[in-house]
């Protein structure tokens, strides 16, 4: 009995949605081109060329790049120090190098060591 009155549900509410859409979105849909192409023509009647300034987009567009390509150069900067410093960092050498000590005395011993 449930999916009976859920049937004949779905069918009134499919049957009411079409006749809605037929009878008050319909007159809108044919309506609508005209109405719009009046509208913009009342609205550029003057000006046509202000609205579509392709020389102010291509300017607009001319710097977001060179911005862009300004940040894309600083980015590729900032990862080959960090590529430098990982590869510093990682190199076996630099692990088995002790710190220098911190007594002047013991610097040119340290040095000495090093060399070796």
């Amino acid at each position: 009995v449930d999916q009976v009155f859920q049937g004949i549900r779905d069918h009134l509410v499919t049957a009411t949605e079409l006749k809605m859409n037929c009878f008050f979105l319909m007159p809108i849909i044919h309506k609508f081109p005209n109405r719009l192409r009046e509208e913009l023509e009342k609205a550029f009647e003057d000006d046509l060329d202000s609205v579509f300034d392709v020389a102010a987009v291509r300017t607009a567009l001319e710097t977001r790049r060179n911005r862009l390509e300004q940040e894309l150069g600083q980015v590729e900067h900032i990862q080959e120090k960090f590529n430098v410093i990982h590869h510093h960092l990682s190199s076996p050498t630099v692990a088995a190098v002790p710190s220098p000590p911190r007594d002047k005395s013991l610097v040119k011993e340290y040095v000495k060591e090093y060399e070796k």
